[in-house]
């Protein structure tokens, strides 16, 4: 009789450390990918709370800017109809806080270089009204429609920049009927350029409306 051999120790441990070795390899490709997976979700949550924050800062700005066109409106009834001045003389004009307590490194380099112009941008236009503010030929009026102007240009952009960030936070884009006077006030200068191209306009509204109604010279 021809003795039976016993199993191949060796071959068996041999094979045991393959599957074992192959078997740590699968684990490690799915645990990688399970992490990145998990990466990519935090960084996902994270943009859209930072998309959000950004959305609530802009469309409030927009509504202050709102806001005080109407006060400013108000205000300069009051001055001629009734020679009272005392809302005009108590209006503070909208700030366009800077907006540093988000991760800049989250948004592309388009949506960073829009929000920081933006307020720059702002900034200058108030700069500029200064300036006029200085010469013969502005009063108060003059001067306080420079300002609303450049109140409503900016809070339009802050508006549109605004309702984009919203949704991609995964919200809704907003009901803003209520900031209607941002258009009106805008297509009131229209016409008045039209009419008049010398009238009183800041350097934003003039670029555009130079565009839509050449001057014929």
């Amino acid at each position: 009789m021809v003795a039976q051999q016993g199993p191949d120790w060796l071959q068996i441990v041999l094979t045991s450390a393959v599957v074992s070795a192959a078997l740590n390899i699968v684990w490690g490709v799915i645990s990688k990918y399970w992490d990145a997976k998990r990466t990519d979700s935090e960084k996902e949550v994270a943009l859209r709370l930072a998309y959000q924050e950004v959305g609530m800062r802009l469309v409030a700005f927009a509504k202050d800017c709102s806001s005080y066109i109407d006060r400013v409106s108000e205000g300069l009834y009051m001055k001629a109809a009734h020679h009272d001045e005392s809302i005009l003389n108590g209006l503070k004009s909208p700030e366009f806080h800077p907006i540093d307590d988000v991760d800049w490194t989250l948004f592309d380099i388009e949506t960073v270089d829009t929000l920081k112009s933006m307020r720059g941008r702002f900034e200058e236009c108030n700069r500029w009204i200064l300036v006029q503010w200085g010469q013969d030929w502005m009063d108060v009026d003059d001067a306080f429609e420079l300002e609303t102007q450049r109140c409503a240009y900016y809070a339009l952009e802050a508006l549109r920049v605004g309702i984009d960030a919203r949704l991609k936070a995964k919200l809704s884009r907003g009901d803003y009927s209520s900031l209607g006077n941002l258009e009106l006030h805008i297509e009131q200068a229209r016409k008045g350029y039209k009419a008049a191209p010398n009238g009183t306009f800041i350097p934003e509204l003039v670029e555009i409306f130079s565009l839509e109604h050449p001057v014929r010279k």
